[in-house]
């Protein structure tokens, strides 16, 4: 059979042109946007000396930031004491807005920067509950005293120093404070008041700086120096001998998750600032001159690493197969974040990144080092808690902080933690996904955050020891606070990305649209063309005649060719 002729090309043509134009589309489009985020997307200077648009967002960030708390307050003090669970009740939310602001220099040509990011709390009554004030009372463990139940693990002398210094001050497992004093304003410890505010003593304690309040955001958390160990020898009256013995346990600073001294910040951050490679923006460097922290945090060489992104900027192009490494100076260590789902959140089309699987994989959290090897025994079940580590679900920060203090950090109501950890607290809610989780949305042409929520809660681990009357207390790990601190985008980034992403599925439906046009002219010429010979068959008439007119037959008829009869 003859081929088609011309006009039977153009369909096909047309096809062909359209596919290519399609794909044109969607692999120029990216080129386009990474050419224009090359451009803009990296910490610096514009072409006049002046700070960009991005360092100026990044160094003083217009994003709606609030931190809310809830406190768990102990309801039966003198029965935990006895051997009965810790009931507590939840207060709050007491929530604060929240500001930031960076201040940074910029080293090796630009390409890198230090910075300190300052952070702000101010209590809005209104955003807070109705009957939450800062005035409220709470009774919360007591982390003075559990450090001093630490020191009594001592020989007998220190004990019995203790036991007597726990006496005269008339200290307690748990200490009733006010919101706002265990938060801010910081409140006094009955052990620092009662030696420090005697006449003699009190010099001492201000010549060594004894701090005489304490407060989770208060100055430098529970932060004691060495000297008052010797105020305490000096008032209980023992050996100096027995100084060096206290060291570990006077000598702590607590150091928890997303809580420091109200503007202050929480160390140096070396970054790249992606002016040569976008891809590297955010990567970190050094953590308080820092590349591997010292040996006394956590248990590793590939623990104490300071790797991965400051987790505040991120690279653009992110790809949904790869995980987000952040590392957190407030914990001393680097979280893993994994890709969970594509999420649209106001208009803007988002990956939602949540905390690793892997965290909660006890093995491998040894074989890095962050499995504290002599943490204390609070359940006997190794389901709950694994030999030579603490218990599942639980993120051991003792070693961030001189003296390791027995600080562990959880999901809100131990969620995504063993049913025993929340079984062993009365009053406490049930756990909820919702809730609970803590995730980022990420825009991920641009790399900017669109949302965060970060959930924590922090728990003290409390033993009875050596310390004769509490010898009934069962070992238990009680929640002290949990927050909730999230981040929204503002106004003009919002703008911005909703921009992008309307410009970003515009050129993905053109492209899917023209393509598709192209293959169906294709099908459709090629379906044209089946059909027209399935309906020819052999020995019938051709269904378009080879001549043009009926002189052409009959000029046909009067001179046949060679061969017919």
């Amino acid at each position: 059979m003859a081929c088609p002729g011309p006009k039977y090309a153009i369909l096909p043509a047309i096809g062909i042109f359209l596919i290519v134009f399609g794909v044109i589309v969607a692999l120029a489009f990216p080129g386009y946007i990474g050419g224009r985020l090359v451009e803009t997307d990296h910490l610096g200077f514009d072409a006049n000396g002046s700070l960009n648009a991005m360092t100026k967002a990044w160094a003083q960030p217009d994003y709606d930031m609030q931190l809310s708390l809830w406190v768990y307050s102990v309801q039966n003090p003198a029965a935990v004491i006895d051997g009965q669970k810790p009931n507590v009740v939840e207060k709050g939310p007491y929530v604060f807005v929240e500001k930031q602001a960076k201040t940074f220099s910029f080293t090796q040509n630009n390409t890198r920067t230090i910075y300190h990011n300052n952070k702000l709390y101010f209590f809005s009554q209104k955003l807070s509950c109705p009957t939450c004030l800062l005035s409220d009372n709470v009774t919360v463990p007591n982390l003075i005293f559990q450090k001093l139940v630490d020191a009594a693990e001592g020989n007998l002398i220190v004990r019995s120093a203790i036991t007597a210094a726990i006496q005269i001050a008339h200290e307690t497992v748990f200490i009733k404070v006010t919101v706002g004093d265990l938060l801010f304003n910081g409140y006094k410890d009955p052990l620092i008041s009662g030696i420090c505010e005697r006449p003699i003593i009190s010099t001492i304690c201000r010549a060594f700086n004894v701090p005489d309040r304490i407060g989770l955001f208060y100055g430098v958390c529970l932060l004691f120096v060495i000297q008052l160990a010797c105020v305490i020898v000096i008032v209980i009256g023992y050996n100096v001998v027995s100084i060096p013995r206290l060291v570990p346990f006077i000598t702590f600073q607590l150091v928890i998750e997303l809580l420091q001294q109200n503007n202050t910040d929480d160390g140096a951050y070396e970054i790249n600032t992606g002016l040569l490679d976008p891809y590297q923006l955010g990567h970190l460097y050094s953590y308080n001159n820092m590349t591997i922290q010292n040996g006394s945090v956590y248990y590793g060489p590939q623990a104490r690493m300071v790797n991965g992104s400051d987790g505040q900027l991120f690279h653009p192009f992110l790809d949904s197969d790869q995980k987000i490494t952040i590392f957190v100076g407030q914990i001393c260590r680097s979280i893993e974040l994994e890709f969970n789902k594509l999420r649209e959140f106001d208009d803007v089309t988002t990956y939602e990144y949540q905390p690793a699987k892997e965290l909660q994989d006890v093995d491998l959290q040894r074989s890095l080092g962050f499995c504290n090897p002599l943490s204390p025994r609070y359940f006997n079940s190794t389901v709950v808690q694994p030999e030579k580590c603490g218990p599942k679900g639980l993120m051991d920060i003792s070693s961030c902080a001189p003296g390791n203090p027995r600080i562990y950090i959880s999901n809100p109501h131990f969620y995504d933690c063993p049913n025993a950890l929340s079984e062993a607290i009365d009053g406490l809610k049930q756990p909820e996904a919702d809730n609970d989780r803590t995730f980022v949305l990420i825009q991920p042409t641009a790399g900017v955050v669109v949302h965060a929520v970060r959930r924590s809660q922090i728990n003290v681990g409390m033993l009875p020891g050596k310390i004769r009357f509490l010898s009934k207390m069962n070992p238990t790990i009680v929640p002290v606070i949990w927050l909730n601190e999230t981040a929204h985008f503002d106004p003009v980034t919002k703008a911005q990305l909703v921009q992008l992403t309307t410009i970003t599925k515009v050129a993905q439906v053109i492209s899917v649209t023209v393509i598709g046009v192209g293959i169906f002219c294709i099908f459709l010429n090629l379906a044209t063309f089946l059909v027209l010979r399935f309906y020819k068959k052999d020995g019938d008439e051709p269904l378009l005649s080879p001549y043009d007119n009926d002189e052409d037959v009959e000029q046909a008829q009067d001179n046949p060719v060679a061969g017919d009869d």
